[in-house]
């Protein structure tokens, strides 16, 4: 047994010797007077003395043992702690509320033992609950960034009711949020009435979980100032290997049918090894394979860049890696739309010059075929010409481009309804009319590229062109042109990789054009949430970006014709116009794969019924009731924080008919590797506790804490007891 105050007994033992010395000090002294008469009267009286002494010796005894169960009584001695020979959660002591923060992400489903991290958490939970003896209380906090905890105050428990109880906590598909769940345990305990406080932490201990150490060092300490005891049990497996999907992506939602596209698939490997291989598998919704490679990874990320050919037929396309010891991130989905025409609205002022002097001519080679060139002279649509009159062309059998040209003076806002995107070649002046109708056009998700050449004049530019363009127009930077001075353009800093792709050799490399003038800007007078995508090599702006709505503006300084540069004669003309317009054309849809949060918004055709279903990924069905904006019908579904597949059937009875819209989950658990050693260090030291790796260990460190079985009570007992002995031996024997 072990006590609270180990001095003060020391010195009650030494006390409990009392009645000994008492005893002895006072004893009679024995002496011897001979005296014949008294001979035989002596005889007797040393034989009724010697029983005397060992019922005085018995009395001492009883005396002291009273003594010394008196001391021990009120010091509150214990039986020491023993952990559980049958691996059952230590059982706590009277008037203790115990909190457990568990770690439901899905990191958790990660290999472990004979099941997996979360079936471990588990079955310890169910041992926590099934140790309650003594009145108390048991909360289980889920450690997913909310705080609805679930509460168990009625021991002992059934197995019914634990299972009944547990059945409550569901996993999460969010990333676990360690700070959160400390700050709710820490209002938890200062308005609990429980004597004793225990935090108990269940979670695998992720790198990326444990952000910010010194916020977490604080909220320990608040938990030391109120008394509460902290238990780490890290599920970390130092052995297992990982490799994750975490991203795949085409920059885009729209592609053209047989166009190459490139896309983005962005992998991970967390684990031992130095280096690891899997195999990659893109596979389309029919099941039909697309692309497979073997892959060697390091750890950490790598972006694979692949290039595909989608047939038309294609939405939803899946990119996975082989099986390994956390299978949640092996695989990933997303959708797409796949087009086979591409319209555009290409609206000049006037240009009498023929031939390639007129950048109408250059933008003509563009959208024609291979050895087709188009017979449309300047200005030859007018704004009332249908779609059918427009010029046609079909690039090598794949997607078809169907091209307006038209005079500033001629269009009209008609033209700008299902244009995938519009080019103002050298225009400087429309009307109030034409400009409200072009930023409207942009607002609903359209692109408009200006491009002013050296026909343009700044000031009706400007004048013009305010409500949408990204920045005004200032001088040329030369009034002559000289062949030796030139610059280069540079791509400037923008997550757009479909821009980046054009600075590549193999699409063109837009820094080999010649630029021998532009137009001036002030860069400080840019528009709100304007940016610079392109540059010059001595900095000047090239091109401008300007969100507008759904839709942009964009601001080409360096003119569309040979006058000013040679981008029209280098690989890279064309394919700054097919990566321009078909990010335009894919920002007039709504989008297919989603944040989480962001909306599900679908337009109703034309007669259509007013009333669209929603299947959400855990099955539910929704109807959705379309709302009229801006003269057409839309629905519009905000419930998508739940991350997977969302299927939308514009036709409620007909189940054959649906778009498919994917939620992109947060692939942060992926990376499961475990805390760094310093910032275990780092917890420990804040927390006063240690990380165990097992549950016997986290059973030894709540052994460590733990007094045991109070004995106090059954000393005062004792005491009690050893007092009417004595008192009833006394006076039988001695009275």
């Amino acid at each position: 047994m072990h006590f609270l105050a180990p001095t003060f007994f020391a010195a009650f033992c030494a006390l409990a010797a009392i009645p000994l010395i008492i005893y002895l000090i006072f004893r009679r002294r024995k002496r011897n007077v001979p005296w014949g008469a008294m001979f035989i009267l002596r005889r007797t009286l040393d034989k009724h003395s010697r029983v005397k002494v060992w019922k005085q010796y018995a009395i001492i005894a009883v005396r002291t043992l009273a003594f010394l169960a008196l001391p021990l009584a009120f010091m509150w001695p214990y039986l020491r702690w023993k952990p559980p020979t049958d691996g059952s959660f230590p059982p706590p002591p009277s008037s203790t509320h115990r909190l457990i923060i568990l770690d439901v992400s899905p990191s958790m489903d990660a290999v472990y033992a004979r099941g997996t991290c979360m079936d471990a958490a588990w079955s310890l939970c169910r041992k926590a609950l099934a140790a309650g003896v003594f009145p108390g209380r048991l909360d289980i906090l889920p450690m997913d960034g909310t705080e609805t905890p679930f509460v168990f105050d009625r021991f002992p428990a059934n197995h019914a009711a634990i299972e009944s109880f547990l059945g409550q906590i569901g996993r999460n598909s969010t990333p676990a949020n360690l700070e959160t769940a400390l700050r709710y345990a820490l209002r938890t305990f200062r308005a609990s009435h429980e004597k004793n406080k225990e935090l108990y932490v269940f979670s695998d201990f992720g790198a990326k979980d444990v952000r910010d150490l010194n916020v977490l060092a604080g909220l320990f300490r608040s938990f030391r100032r109120q008394g509460a005891r902290i238990f780490f049990l890290s599920y970390e497996n130092p052995q297992l290997n990982n490799f994750a999907v975490l991203d795949f992506t085409a920059q885009m939602d729209l592609l053209l049918q047989g166009q190459p596209t490139m896309f983005y698939a962005v992998l991970g490997y967390f684990g031992a090894q130095p280096v690891a291989e899997t195999w990659l598998t893109i596979n389309n919704q029919d099941g039909e394979t697309l692309y497979e490679e073997v892959l060697s990874l390091a750890p950490g990320e790598k972006t694979v860049t692949i290039p595909l050919t989608l047939k038309g037929k294609e939405r939803m396309l899946t990119a996975s890696v082989k099986k390994d010891d956390f299978s949640n991130d092996n695989a990933i989905q997303r959708g797409y739309r796949v087009s086979d025409s591409l319209r555009l609205l290409v609206i000049q002022g006037i240009n009498l010059k023929s031939g390639f002097e007129n950048p109408k001519e250059w933008l003509e080679l563009v959208f024609a075929a291979p050895g087709e060139k188009s017979s449309l002279s300047p200005l030859q649509v007018s704004s009332e010409s249908k779609p059918e009159s427009s010029q046609s062309t079909k690039l090598g059998g794949r997607y078809q481009v169907h091209v307006d040209f038209a005079s500033a003076v001629q269009i009209n806002p008609a033209q700008f309804e299902d244009t995938d995107g519009i080019i103002l070649l050298d225009v400087d002046s429309l009307s109030e009319a034409q400009v409200d109708a072009l930023r409207l056009y942009v607002l609903r998700g359209g692109t408009v590229l200006l491009a002013p050449g050296p026909q343009t004049a700044p000031d009706k530019f400007n004048a013009t062109f305010l409500p949408i363009t990204p920045i005004g127009l200032e001088a040329p930077a030369q009034k002559e042109i000289d062949p030796d001075r030139y610059e280069n353009a540079i791509l400037e800093k923008t997550s757009d990789l479909m821009l980046k792709e054009i600075e590549t050799p193999q699409h063109g490399n837009i820094g080999n054009a010649r630029f021998y003038n532009y137009y001036r800007v002030d860069a400080n007078k840019m528009a709100k949430g304007a940016e610079i995508l392109f540059t010059l090599s001595n900095e000047a702006p090239l091109l401008f970006y300007r969100p507008l709505g759904r839709g942009a503006c964009l601001l080409w300084t360096a003119g569309l014709g040979m006058d000013w540069n040679s981008m029209v004669v280098h690989p890279v003309f064309p394919v700054f116009f097919s990566r321009l317009f078909n990010i335009a054309a894919a920002r007039r849809k709504f989008a297919l794969n989603l944040a989480p949060g962001a909306p599900i918004i679908y337009r109703l055709a034309q007669g259509a019924g007013k009333e669209t279903v929603i299947r959400r990924p855990d099955g539910r069905r929704v109807t959705l009731q379309a709302e009229l904006v801006g003269g057409a019908w839309f629905a519009r579904y905000d419930d998508t924080l739940m991350p997977g597949m969302y299927r939308l059937q514009p036709d409620p009875a007909d189940e054959s008919d649906f778009l498919t819209y994917t939620v992109r989950e947060d692939k942060h658990e992926s990376d499961y590797r475990p805390i760094t050693k310093e910032q275990q260090q780092a917890l420990e030291q804040a927390s006063g506790a240690r990380f165990c790796l097992s549950e016997r260990d986290m059973f030894e460190s709540v052994g460590a804490v733990y007094t045991g079985r109070p004995l106090a009570s059954w000393l005062a007992c004792a005491l009690f007891f050893l007092l009417l002995l004595e008192a009833g031996l006394a006076r039988r024997w001695f009275a």
